[in-house]
């Protein structure tokens, strides 16, 4: 019983993190809603079970690799609360990744998502 009390507080302190970075960091709702809108328009597309793989990694990728530019911005505040060029490089890069990242996701996304809306328009 330990065990599953255990659980449930790590689940707990997991959703109390998540609605942090949902109603604080604005990026992460934008991203979170453009993640919404890939999943549906993969339904009212019927894309494919590897499709639907693709997309799902790729929106989880994206909105990792955010809290992570978030955890580390938050850190980086409080070790070095004075910015000084390397914890604005450090941050910029952060972004830049989430920035890269994103991007792959919309390419890869635009030529999943093709197929399918070609056969819709061409037919």
């Amino acid at each position: 019983m330990k065990l599953f009390s255990n659980f449930l507080s790590s689940l707990r302190n997991a959703l109390s993190g998540w609605r942090y970075l949902f109603v604080s960091q604005q990026n992460f709702r934008i991203q979170v809603f453009f993640g919404l809108m890939v999943f549906i328009t993969a339904w009212l597309l019927k894309v494919k079970r590897q499709d639907w793989l693709v997309l799902l990694l790729l929106v989880t990728m994206v909105l990792v690799l955010e809290t992570l530019n978030t955890v580390f911005e938050f850190f980086l505040d409080m070790v070095k609360p004075k910015i000084n060029s390397y914890v604005k490089m450090f941050k910029d890069m952060l972004a830049a990744m989430v920035l890269l990242a994103s991007l792959a996701a919309g390419i890869i996304g635009i030529i999943i998502f093709y197929p399918y809306l070609r056969n819709i328009f061409v037919q």
